[in-house]
């Protein structure tokens, strides 16, 4: 049993690896400047690892890029609010932006159903849905330029997991093995992975350990902020958690 554990922390390991060291790394190291937006590195492929050429055609990365942006528009199909099991993932009065959304063909989303809330260090991380906590990694200093992170991974009875990535140092409140209800508390946002500030990373997939291509797109019976033409959360835009529909 322990062999398996560690067999699927491994693969777990080479996709937080990758989610590490994506587009906003270099804007970081090329001195971009910290008042500007923050998006994550929070990037599956990185299509910028491509080396450059001294051709006057079109660099790789941007067809790259831009076909990684297709397939993930080709899953971005959004369901009513109403009938998501998922509430956003922060307490109900609690409100963020979106810093990056999903499909973001001009961050590190490119293939990612994926959002990032800018969240001051610290804030309270909820479980965006009940089930069963199968990975956990805290032991990441706080540091917005390191290629490892510290996130919580939670299996839902239909067997997707949430992904809660770029935690506090020691900032998961809960362990592996643990059974979590909506709402409850699991973790600290913080800024570790390869960040232009503090941030929450969102996403969820088909299968626990995660795999490319296999992201779910996610809706939040609980937001009061607008959606763009396909359902989704809009890049820029602040929401607040209402509280949870009970069925009362």
């Amino acid at each position: 049993m322990e062999c398996v554990r560690q067999r699927i922390r491994g693969l777990v390991g080479l996709v937080v690896l990758a989610l590490a060291t994506g587009a906003c790394s270099a804007a970081i190291e090329t001195g971009a400047s910290s008042a500007s937006t923050p998006s994550t590195s929070t990037t599956v492929v990185d299509a910028l690892s491509s080396s450059s050429t001294t051709t006057t055609e079109p660099p790789a990365t941007t067809t790259t890029s831009m076909a990684l942006v297709d397939r993930c528009l080709a899953r971005a199909d959004f369901g009513e609010t109403a009938d998501s099991p998922y509430a956003l993932p922060f307490p109900p009065g609690d409100g963020y932006s979106i810093i990056q959304s999903y499909c973001n063909d001009d961050g590190s989303h490119e293939n990612q159903l994926a959002y990032d809330f800018a969240m001051p260090l610290g804030s309270i991380v909820v479980a965006a849905r009940g089930g069963a906590v199968v990975d956990v990694e805290e032991d990441v200093a706080d540091d917005a330029h390191t290629r490892h992170l510290n996130y919580v991974v939670i299996e839902h009875d239909d067997g997707t997991a949430g992904f809660y990535a770029h935690l506090q140092h020691e900032g998961a409140l809960v362990e592996v093995g643990d059974e979590v209800t909506q709402g409850q508390e699991i973790g600290l946002s913080g800024e570790t992975g390869r960040t232009g500030g503090p941030v929450l990373h969102f996403s969820v997939y088909r299968t626990f350990p995660p795999i490319d291509d296999r992201d779910v797109p996610v809706v939040f019976s609980n937001s009061d902020g607008p959606f763009d033409a396909r359902g989704g959360l809009r890049e820029g835009a602040f929401y607040r958690a209402l509280p949870y529909d009970t069925g009362d």
